[in-house]
């Protein structure tokens, strides 16, 4: 009966062993330099070509290294809040410079994930919404004699909120809306004060209904241009 020769077939089986690592190391070099020139730049890349050691350590690191997607994904996404309140600013300058500013989100937005797109513009939407909530509720309280709105407070607005509060970016930019229109909305009604939105007790049926119709088209325009913006920060074109 042959005998079993220990030395021989650990012999193999370290060859075996040491036939994979070098294949497995071979591959993780490969994959280190592809990754490092795709997510990292041509700089990272070079290194990697060259510098092995570096290679081995990209292609290890790109298990915990975030999707492109997902750098500045807060501040992404509070300035597209950004972008769809200023849908109604019609000044000539922002106009201009707003072009850019929309290119660069909409090459971000293509690179979400489709289910991660479909969030982001749900959002966008119901940002949209509760801002044109916001403001109508602001003016609905100011004609009905309240002096110190608190539109934040009502149903509607607070269940658009719900909505995009999670995506950190969204929140935030709520936060200041808030905080900045507030001011802006009643020095805009001081200025209307002659038209009657501070003094609707003394109007006629008439035209409180004139003034309340004026106050739902300029509101129904807003909503339009920002419904526009999100279209077209969402087209795949």
């Amino acid at each position: 009966m042959k005998r079993f020769n220990r030395d021989t077939c650990g012999g193999a089986i370290a060859d075996a062993f040491g036939a994979i690592f070098s294949f497995g190391l071979v591959l993780l070099t490969i994959w280190g330099i592809a990754w490092s020139f795709y997510r990292h730049g041509p700089m990272h890349g070079v290194a990697a070509f060259t510098i092995w050691p570096y290679a081995w350590y990209r292609g290890v690191a790109a298990i915990w290294d975030k999707p492109e997607w997902k750098e500045d994904y807060d501040v992404r996404t509070e300035q597209l809040a950004l972008v769809i309140e200023n849908a109604v600013n019609n000044d000539p300058t922002y106009q201009i410079q707003s072009r850019d500013y929309i290119k660069g989100l909409k090459e971000w937005i293509k690179t979400l994930p489709p289910r991660e797109r479909d969030r982001v513009r749900e959002a966008s939407r119901n940002y949209a919404l509760a801002v044109g909530a916001y403001i109508q509720r602001f003016f609905s309280e100011l004609m009905e004699g309240n002096d110190n709105p608190q539109p934040g407070l009502d149903a509607t607005v607070q269940q658009r909120v719900e909505k995009f509060k999670s995506i950190a970016g969204f929140a935030n930019r709520w936060q200041r809306f808030v905080q900045e229109s507030t001011p802006a909305l009643k020095d805009l009604a001081k200025d209307d004060s002659d038209n009657g939105l501070r003094n609707m007790s003394s109007l006629t049926v008439g035209d409180r209904a004139i003034v309340e119709n004026r106050m739902h088209t300029s509101l129904d325009t807003m909503a339009a241009k920002m419904e526009s913006v999100i279209d077209e920060l969402f087209s795949t074109k």
